[in-house]
């Protein structure tokens, strides 16, 4: 039986090319811009950074993409992840809210641009994402949700029994969405073209280059590494969930880490696809709260992310509610075992909305994408590019704010692996 792999899983076996192009740091260096952490924020922050005209400097510990950017199920889509439109407008008011709104449904136009932009072979298909519901309950909350997207500019079409039939091949929901401003990719292929696309553009990027220490030095920071030293004005945090918690005292405990496995079958015979007869992506979300849904690679394989399980690193374990549900919506679908899996760590923030934190003079960080990361943390780092190359904070699509703490942080994420999401597998499995 497979163990979790400590890499990007799936994706680092089908994605071409080194993954380690760029030599780690050595001797001393000075930049416009320090950049922490080669993921999706990080990586576009780089090339925007150069395209702004500031010189910018890349540390990574690993490799691009080796954190969550590399690491999850692919998809991205509009929307927040537990939160409507209007709810994102009353908790920071309706301007911020508005402004908030807006960028989201910006952002998801910004990953396929970049894709065509430069040339990243990443398997890229902006075919949509649909959600789906059940009954009918499910299907009014999903009708609010358009209407309430719509009204801000997102393209989505609303979608009866008959109308979902062209991309669901069952009877088991009643309607859905089509989000047409979102699809799926390799998500370790786009960062890696993301890095390479910001090293053509003039970016320094130094892997296996661990920020160990971050120290202010007159008007500049001085951030070192095992092998070197970059100076520069501005620094950028940008690790979520993979961050050094040394590195900035308290930076590790604003959000919670919730560890997410991801899962991948064997390749489904040609005629075991046609349940998905336009390869769209779909997600359900059960009355439990657990989801449901996931995507089909180029090749045939079905890829998931799932429910967290407490100290569980069994993939018949960890597959088992999603594998029983995909045989109740699809009974058509020839059996299948999971091939492939592997881990990814989610930054939760307290509210499931990223934050921008102003760390110190010239300081930032970035996390808390909440599940939500592929073209939210895209468009912030371009945001955080503008933002630094004009000095006006009003570039970012949310105000910086001071550094704050989630309130039990190590307790929520082991209450919802070893109890609330094991209780809502079992409720889900009488409700059939």
């Amino acid at each position: 039986m497979p163990t979790p792999r400590n890499d990007a899983g799936y994706w680092h076996d089908c994605t071409p090319g080194p993954v380690d192009f760029a030599p780690p740091l050595a001797g001393e260096t000075e930049a416009g811009v320090v950049i922490i952490g080669a993921g999706f924020t990080g990586l576009s922050t780089a090339l925007h950074c150069r395209e702004m005209g500031l010189d910018a400097c890349v540390l990574e510990a690993r490799s691009p993409g080796f954190g969550a950017s590399g690491r999850n199920a692919g998809q991205w889509l509009p929307g927040w992840v537990g939160k409507t439109p209007a709810q994102v407008e009353a908790m920071h008011g309706h301007a911020a809210g508005a402004r908030l709104n807006t960028f989201n449904v910006h952002a998801t136009a910004l990953v396929p641009a970049l894709v065509r932009q430069h040339g990243i072979n990443a398997d890229l298909r902006a075919c949509g994402i649909l959600q789906v519901a059940g009954d009918d309950k499910g299907l009014r909350r999903l009708h609010d949700v358009a209407a309430q997207w719509g009204r801000r500019g997102a393209s989505i079409s609303v979608l009866d029994r008959a109308g979902l039939r062209p991309y669901l091949l069952t009877d088991s929901y009643r309607g859905g969405i089509l989000l047409h401003d979102g699809g799926c990719l390799n998500p370790l292929a786009y960062a890696l073209g993301l890095a390479d696309a910001a090293r053509r553009a003039g970016a320094s990027i130094h892997c296996h280059s661990p920020a160990i220490s971050l120290a202010q030095a007159g008007s500049r920071w001085e951030v070192r590494t095992p092998g070197g030293k970059v100076t520069a004005p501005h620094v950028v945090i940008a690790t979520d969930a993979f961050g050094s918690p040394p590195l900035w005292p308290g930076l590790h405990a604003s959000y919670y880490r919730l560890p997410i496995p991801m899962l991948c079958s064997q390749i489904l015979s040609a005629g075991g696809r046609d349940f998905l007869p336009q390869t769209t992506p779909f997600a359900e979300l059960r009355p439990t709260g657990l989801l449901f849904g996931g995507m089909l690679d180029p090749a045939g394989r079905w890829i998931v992310s799932t429910t967290p399980y407490f100290r569980s690193n069994n993939m018949e374990t960890l597959g088992a509610w999603a594998l029983r549900r995909f045989r109740k919506v699809f009974p058509q679908v020839a059996p299948f075992q999971w091939e492939t899996l592997w881990w990814g760590d989610l930054g939760l923030s307290r509210d499931t909305l990223p934050r921008v934190y102003a760390l110190g003079p010239g300081v930032h960080a970035v996390n808390g994408y909440s599940g939500g990361g592929i073209a939210l943390a895209t468009a912030l780092g371009r945001a955080i590019a503008r933002m630094l190359a004009t000095g006006d904070a009003r570039e970012l699509p949310v105000a910086p704010i001071a550094l704050e703490s989630v309130p039990l942080r190590w307790f929520v994420p082991a209450v919802l692996r070893g109890a609330a999401m094991p209780i809502a597998r079992l409720v889900d499995r009488f409700l059939g």
